[in-house]
Formats: structure tokens, sequence, C-alpha cells
């Protein structure tokens, strides 16, 4: 019905969308996308939709390119002169928009308000130790670590820089004032609304073609396909995938589909209390997930089912570890009977699986429940929509099974994901001789001396991964953006896009 709708309407506004194609203003950009983060201060908002703002405010010291290379921006270098000690060379003419130049002293003031921010900020900066880093002089500076950190430094990538002295005039940290160096500058913010950037002439990389950004809010999934169509939107992000087909076939759209870094698992409570701190039953509902069935259910066939417990994407991801987990537990119910069987526990036991609610989680919760049945266990489902993962972790005794989306935005590392995951936070309650292994291995990754011992170290962890199942991966999240068929967008990581590069094509 829905698909119905969105397709009478596009019947109607044919001729109205394809005059806005032809009419699209060259110097303007309109992006729908679903969030309005709220918090745009440089240390508030992490992931997925403050990247659509933030990424166009402020400047980085470099991107972290899909293959884990460095790609400079302020930063003119970034080299490790021990494992503890990372110098960094910054250009002399970067200036945020209040006139003020971005120093050295700045770029460690905004490390350090990464490490007192929220989301993502303090684990970019974690191995961070401000109080023994120095300023070397105005484009210079040496980071300290407080141990040695494999993926520390691409990391950083995530840090918001700002001028000291602006952030400190500013009345409210920025959250609603942001002024920083990027290629744009806020000139209108209605919250829940839309945000309207103006181009940085003065940017130290060129004035952007694209002199006007309009970022609108558009919560409704259903309605951001509606926008595309009707020429309010030239992009549109996150596309339902039932809209894929229609939109992709409607002349002057495109819809990219790209994989995200972001892996939809399911976590195993592997505490003693819990049913699932048994093996041989955690590996038996693996068995029993028709992952291909989610994958048709959540994302109608357009997500990948997983190789492995994290996204391909991440930039240390290796092809290697697709080996070691072996087709990652491949739908197979006779084998899901077999280590049912194995792990002695009764037909007709309940599991407690809990989701964070919502269509697509709801159908995919529902698919577990039913294919668990095959093999004699109950499975009830609890949804926690905005609280999750906070339940995860902190309260064990509600769950057996979580659904839960899993990343690493600061590094995009699995090392980082995993030691943020399970070997820190431990959301999958690992105890005794599995924590201890989990741990040391993903300790013996970070603290390596050269890539060939964290490899060793990265086999050890996956094989663990692999082995003890404490997170079984279901299927890799794709980016569904739909847009005006003559933009060509400013991809630099995955499907983070920035305005500065993207241009309108005749």
């Amino acid at each position: 019905m829905k698909k119905r709708t969105i397709m009478m309407m596009a019947a109607v506004l044919t001729v109205s969308a394809c005059s806005m194609t032809t009419l699209a203003a060259k110097d303007s950009l309109k992006v729908a996308i679903a969030i309005d983060c709220a918090n745009y201060s440089p240390n508030g908002q992490s992931g997925e939709w403050p990247a659509h703002t933030l990424g166009q405010i402020y400047d980085n010291l470099f991107f972290l390119k899909d293959d884990g290379s460095l790609e400079m921006k302020v930063a003119e270098s970034v080299e490790m002169e021990d494992p503890s000690h990372c110098l960094i060379k910054i250009r002399d003419d970067v200036k945020d928009t209040a006139g003020r130049q971005i120093k050295a002293s700045d770029v460690l003031f905004s490390i350090k308000l990464a490490k007192e921010g929220t989301a993502g900020y303090p684990g970019a900066t974690r191995s961070i130790d401000i109080e023994n880093s120095e300023v070397i002089d105005d484009y210079t500076l040496r980071l300290a670590y407080s141990a040695p950190n494999s993926y520390q430094k691409n990391a950083l990538s995530l840090v918001n820089l700002v001028n000291q002295e602006t952030y400190e005039e500013s009345e409210d940290q920025m959250v609603t004032t942001p002024v920083a160096s990027g290629p744009y500058k806020l000139a209108e913010y209605v919250p829940g609304a839309h945000m309207i950037m103006e181009a940085n002439e003065d940017y130290w990389d060129g004035a952007p073609e694209i002199k006007e950004l309009t970022v609108n809010f558009v919560n409704e999934d259903s309605q951001r396909t509606n926008v595309l169509l009707t020429g309010e939107a030239d992009v549109a992000f996150d596309v339902p995938s039932i809209d894929v087909d229609y939109l992709s076939g409607t002349d002057g759209i495109v819809v990219d589909n790209i994989t995200s870094i972001n892996t939809v698992a399911c976590f195993f409570n592997c505490s003693s209390d819990s049913v699932t701190s048994n093996k041989e039953l955690r590996k038996a509902i693996a068995y029993a997930i028709n992952k291909q069935a989610l994958v048709e259910s959540a994302y109608s066939g357009l997500a990948q089912s997983a190789k492995a417990a994290v996204s391909p994407n991440l930039s240390d991801y290796d092809t290697e570890w697709e080996k070691i987990f072996d087709g990652n537990y491949a739908y197979d119910v006779e084998k899901a009977k077999e280590h049912m069987a194995a792990s002695g526990v009764a037909e007709g036991t309940t599991v407690k699986l809990i989701t964070s609610g919502g269509t697509i989680m709801n159908a995919v919760g529902e698919i577990i429940q039913a294919n668990l049945a095959e093999i004699g266990l109950k499975v009830e489902i609890s949804t926690y929509p905005d609280t999750i993962l906070e339940v995860i972790p902190n309260q064990p005794e509600v769950w057996d099974m979580a659904l839960n989306n899993w990343t690493n935005y600061p590094a995009r590392s699995a090392l980082a994901q995993i030691n943020t995951f399970i070997a820190n936070g431990n959301y999958v309650h690992a105890e005794g001789e599995l924590f201890d292994n989990l741990l040391a291995y993903t300790d013996g990754a970070i603290s390596a001396a050269d890539d060939t011992e964290k490899a060793d170290y990265m086999t050890k962890l996956m094989t663990a991964m692999y082995d003890e199942v404490p997170v079984y991966g279901l299927y890799n999240i794709p980016v569904l953006i739909g847009r005006k068929e003559n933009l060509e967008m400013g991809y630099k990581t995955g499907w983070f896009y920035w305005a500065k590069y993207c241009k309108w094509n005749e």
C-alpha cells in the first residue's frame, strides 16, 4: 500500500519533478535527512546524522578513507615518532569564519574538548595524554599517548577543530551557534525543521561551488522519497528499500547503494546467569537463523548477509577473516539441532530477545523467533526504543540475546569496535577464560609493535570471536541515497558526503 501511494503521487507530480531536475539551481543543494541531532557543538554528537551537518561546518585534521589511508586536510603531516608520540604539523592558512586562525594550540584544545565530550568523541581520543602533550610552535604539536594504541592516530579524524577564543565566546558552547573553519557557515537553524548554510568564501581549500546548502529534517521515510520526486530535495538519505525500484526507474533520479560500516548483530549474554552462557546453545542459535530471510525482510534484499562479525567496510577489515568465520554459521537447521542437543538445553526453554523496536527490528525479531522455534526454543521479545544501548551493558538480567547495530566511527576500525563493545565495555558480559582471552587478544593488537604482530593478534581475536560466538553478525546495513542524476556527490569515506566536493553536471 505504501509503495502504491508513492507511485500515485509520483504520477501526478512527474512534470513538476522533471522540471525541478532541469531547473535546479547550479549553486545550491537541498538535502533531506531523517534526524535533527539538535547539538551542533564540536563534541556533542557523532555518527551518521550529525555528519551531514557537522562535516560541512567543521574542519578535521584529515579524512580517513575506506582503505585506511589518510587524506590530509588541516594537517599537513601526521607521523608516529614512536609508539607513544604522534607529531602533527598543520597548515598556516586556516581561519574560522570569525576570522581567527586555527593554530596548534587550538588543535590541542579541540582534542581536549573531544575527550570531555559525548558520543564517539571520548573514544576517538581515549589514549591521548593531554597533560604530557605539547605545542612546539604555532603549527606543530606533539601528542603523547597514555599507552600505545595502534588505531589512535586514525581515530583523530573524528575531532572537530575550533579556535579556542571563538569557542569560549559562544554562549551555548556552539550547541546551536557553531562557528568553525569548514567550507560552510551556519546562516539559519530552525530546530526540527531545517538548517541553511552558506559557503565560506575564504575557505583555505577554495570557495565551494555549492553556495547555499539547505538540510531539511524529514523524519517520515516515505516523505523523504516524496520530496525527492517533487524536487523539494536534490538528495534524500536513507530512502526506504521498498521505494528503490520505483526511484531507480524514474527519469533523472538514481539511487546509490553504499554498504555502511554498520552491522546488525546478535549479542549473546555470556554471563553465568544467562542460558546463552552455553557456547553450544549460541552455536545452535547462530546456525538456526536464516540471515538471507532477514536481508529480504529488512531491506528488500539490498543489504549484505554478514560474512564475519563486523562490517567489511571497516578500514582494517581483512578478507582473510572470512576464512576464519567459514561461512559465518550459514543457515543449517540440522547443524543447529546437533548443537542444540550438545548444549543439553531442554526443548521449550525460553530465550529473552531484546531489540530497539521499529518496523525493521520488529520484523527481524519475529523471523528469529520463528527460526528458533524450529529447534525447540521459545523466544520472548521485548523492545527498548530509546535505551537499548544502556540496557545491554547494565541490565543483563533482562536479556539473553540483543539485536544491536554495532560499528566504530572514530577509527572505522574492527579492533576499536571490539575494544569498545567487548574488551572495554563488555556488552556481552563475558566471564572467566572467555573474557580473559578476548581482552588479551584485543590489548595485544592495540599495543602491537608492528603490523605483523598486530595481524597475529587480530587472527587470534577473530578466531575467538568465531569459536566462542559472543557476537553473531547478521547483515551489513546499506545506506540508500536517492539523488538527482546530474548531481555528483562529494563522497570521501563510504557514504559520508561533503557539500564542498559536490557539483552539478550539465
